[in-house]
C-alpha cells in the first residue's frame, strides 16, 4: 500500500480522523500513541503480515537492550548485533550465498530463498541509532514501550525513511501533539507536490529509462545521454517525492520528520552533495559508521579509509547487488579526491561549472545505482563514449522532466531559496485554492497509472 495508491489514501483518511478524535478528547489523549501504534503496525502488515513478526521481536529486542545499555556496554553490542544479523539474515544472504556459489561452481538448488521485508533497512538503522545514542548519552533511556515502538515503527517513514534521530521523534510522541488546520493546510500541500514528482514525473520518465537500459546496444549515444540526465531527474523526484509525502502526512498528524533533501543538485562538489542528498542517512552513517571507524581524528590515510569504507557500506545497504558495492566505493573515492584537492587549495570552487562537473559526475555515477548488473552499467558507458548511430528515442517526458527540475533549482539557485519545491499557497484564498486543485487536476490528467514502486521501497 504505497503512498501513491488509492487505499493508501483511504487508510490515511480514516487513520487521521481517528488520531484527531483521540487527540480531541482529553480523556483518550492518553491512549493517542497506542492507537498509533496500532496504525502503523496495521499498514505494515498489508505489505506482508508475516514480517510484523520480524519487526516486533526487533521492537521488543531493542527496547529491552535500551534498558540496560546505559549501564552495561555488553548490551549495546547485543542489540547492534541482533539487529545487524537480522538485516543480514534477510537482505543480505541470497546475495552472499549467490556470490559464494558462482566462485566455488556449487549447485544453486542449495540456496534457500528468503522473503525481504519492505523498509527494514530503514528500521533496523533507527534501533541500531536508539541504543547508540541512549549509551553515549544523546538520548535517554526510553521506559515506555509504546513510545519507542511508534519510533520505530512510524508508518510514514518505516517504508523508505526519513530515519529520524530518537532524541527528536521521541519528544514529539509523548507531548501532548495538537492536530491543527495550519498542519493540515502544509501537509497535505507537501504530500500533493511529493505526489506530482513522483507519478507525473518521475514514473513517466521511468517508462524511457527502463527501455533504454533493458537494450542499451541498440540505441544512439545521444539517447544514452539523455537517459543518464533523466535517470538523474527520475531518482530524485522519486526519492524527493516520497520524502515530500512522508513528511506531509507526519505533518498531518502532528510530527515534524527531518527534511531529507536540500536542493542537491546545485550541489558544488561531492562532499556537498551528500550534505544535500538524502541527508538523514547521510547523518546516519557520518555519526554511526564513519566517528566510530575514527573518522579524521587518525591522521589523513586512516581518514580516507574510513570515508572509503563508509562509502562502500553505505553502497551495500541501498541493495544487495555488486552495482551497489561499486557505486558505494566510487562515491567515496571520489569524495577522497575532493578531501585531497580541497587540502591542498585555499580557493572555494567555483559557481556554475563547479555545479555542471558535480551533477555530470553524480549522473554517470547513477548508472551503477541503476543498472542491473555490472555488464548492464558498462554497456551504458560504452554508448556514451562510443558516439554511435542507433535508434534515436527522444523522450518527450525526459525532456520535461529536466526541464523542471532545471527551472526550478535555477531559480532556488537565484533567489537562494531552500524551500523552491515547496510552493506552498494559502487554501484560504480563491488564487490559493485555484493552483492547489491546479496541480491535482494535473496529477490526475498526466499521472502513469502503471505499477510503479517507489525506487528506495526495495532498500
Amino acid at each position: 500500500m504505497m503512498f501513491n495508491s488509492l487505499g493508501f489514501l483511504a487508510f490515511f483518511l480514516i487513520s487521521y480522523c481517528l488520531i484527531a478524535l483521540f487527540n480531541r478528547k482529553k480523556q483518550l489523549r492518553r491512549s493517542s500513541n497506542l492507537l498509533l501504534l496500532l496504525i502503523n503496525l496495521v499498514y505494515y502488515a498489508f505489505f506482508d503480515y508475516r514480517c510484523l513478526l520480524i519487526l516486533s521481536g526487533l521492537i521488543i529486542w531493542t527496547y529491552y537492550c535500551g534498558l540496560k545499555v546505559s549501564s552495561n556496554k555488553r548490551y549495546l553490542t547485543a542489540g547492534i548485533v541482533l539487529n545487524v544479523a537480522v538485516l543480514f539474515v534477510f537482505k543480505y544472504y541470497g546475495f552472499f550465498a549467490e556470490s559464494l556459489i558462482r566462485l566455488f561452481g556449487l549447485r544453486e538448488g542449495s540456496l534457500m530463498r528468503i522473503i525481504l521485508p519492505i523498509g527494514i533497512s530503514f528500521y533496523v538503522f533507527k534501533a541500531i541509532a536508539y541504543l547508540a545514542d541512549v549509551y553515549h548519552g544523546r538520548c535517554e533511556t526510553e521506559t515506555d514501550f509504546v513510545a519507542l515502538a511508534v519510533y520505530i515503527s512510524f508508518f510514514p517513514e518505516i517504508v523508505a525513511g526519513p530515519i529520524s534521530r530518537a532524541d527528536q521523534m521521541l519528544k514529539q510522541i509523548k507531548a501532548d501533539r495538537n492536530i491543527s488546520l495550519e498542519d493540515l493546510s502544509t501537509g497535505i500541500q507537501m504530500f500533493v507536490i511529493g505526489l506530482f514528482k513522483k507519478t507525473v514525473i518521475a514514473d513517466n520518465i521511468s517508462v524511457f529509462v527502463n527501455e533504454v537500459y533493458r537494450a542499451p546496444n541498440i540505441y544512439s549515444s545521444l539517447t544514452i545521454l539523455l537517459c543518464v540526465v533523466a535517470y538523474s531527474v527520475e531518482i530524485y523526484m522519486d526519492f524527493s517525492g516520497y520524502s515530500d509525502m512522508a513528511i506531509g502526512c507526519a505533518r498531518m498528524i502532528g510530527f515534524r520528520s527531518e527534511k531529507n533533501f536540500n536542493l542537491p543538485y546545485v550541489s558544488r562538489n561531492v562532499t556537498e552533495f551528500w550534505k544535500r542528498w538524502h541527508m538523514s542517512l547521510s547523518s546516519w552513517l557520518m555519526r554511526y559508521i564513519y566517528i566510530p571507524l575514527g573518522g579524521n581524528r587518525k591522521g589523513r590515510s586512516r581518514q580516507y579509509l574510513n570515508l572509503l569504507l563508509t562509502m562502500a557500506l553505505g553502497g551495500l545497504w541501498h541493495g544487495a547487488n555488486w552495482t551497489f558495492v561499486v557505486w558505494g566505493i566510487v562515491n567515496g573515492l571520489a569524495l577522497i579526491v575532493h578531501k585531497v584537492y580541497a587540502s591542498g587549495n585555499n580557493r572555494k570552487e567555483g559557481g556554475i561549472f563547479s555545479i555542471l562537473l558535480t551533477f555530470a559526475f553524480v549522473s554517470l555515477v547513477w548508472v551503477l545505482f541503476r543498472a542491473n548488473t555490472l555488464t548492464n552499467a558498462m554497456e551504458i558507458y560504452s554508448g556514451l563514449i562510443s558516439f554511435r548511430g542507433g535508434i534515436d528515442y527522444y523522450s518527450s517526458w525526459a525532456v520535461f522532466g529536466i526541464a523542471v527540475t532545471f527551472v526550478c533549482t535555477a531559480i532556488a539557485y537565484v533567489r537562494n531559496d531552500k524551500n523552491a519545491y515547496y510552493p506552498l499557497v494559502d487554501l484560504n484564498t480563491v488564487t490559493g485554492l485555484f493552483l492547489f486543485f491546479l496541480l491535482i487536476g494535473l496529477i490526475v490528467g498526466l499521472a502513469y497509472t502503471g505499477a510503479n514502486p517507489f525506487i528506495y521501497a526495495a532498500f
